[in-house]
């Protein structure tokens, strides 16, 4: 988690075991910076730590995850979302229940938050559409499917990515 080439140049960092391990270098932004991959990142932990499918968040509680920063990046997150499925086990997670302060709460209107980029405010403008349809049709994908003008099985696949479940109406 810190910049080798920085601490071998400070010679803080063995020069000869930077070129043993530095084969292939892959920089990932931090987490913060990839705000659209927060659903589907919380989509996995669920599947990882809620096999059987029966804790969800709801569509606040999304739009507050992917607007907080992360210090912690992936971890802090993967933790939060195993902690979720601790104490709300079977429930949905509300925005109240993640312990988030004020100031790392989302903007309500996600097409007014002004400092998410377009995708993370499509993302959450999906998923909260998505949500809504389906609690609409009282969980009903076929009939989901129809009012939002998808194909059903790519619709089925993408409330799975977002983390939803059918049931939940």
């Amino acid at each position: 988690n810190r910049d080798l080439n920085k601490l071998v140049a400070d010679e803080k960092f063995r020069q000869d075991l930077y070129y043993r391990i530095s084969v292939m270098m892959i920089e990932v932004p931090p987490l913060s910076a990839r705000s659209e991959d927060i659903p589907l990142l919380v989509g996995e932990f669920l599947k990882r730590f809620d096999p059987a499918g029966e804790t969800h968040f709801a569509p606040a509680a999304m739009a507050a995850l992917s607007a907080s920063t992360y210090p912690g990046n992936v971890r802090q997150l993967k933790n939060l979302v195993e902690r979720m499925t601790i104490l709300r086990a079977g429930r949905t997670v509300e925005v109240q229940a993640l312990g988030l302060a004020a100031s790392e709460l989302p903007v309500t209107n996600v097409a007014t938050d002004e400092s998410a980029s377009l995708a993370t405010r499509l993302a959450r403008f999906e998923r909260e559409l998505v949500a809504h349809t389906l609690r609409e049709c009282k969980g009903n994908i076929s009939e989901t499917a129809r009012q939002l003008q998808v194909d059903r099985a790519n619709l089925s696949r993408k409330i799975h990515e977002l983390g939803l479940k059918p049931g939940d109406h």
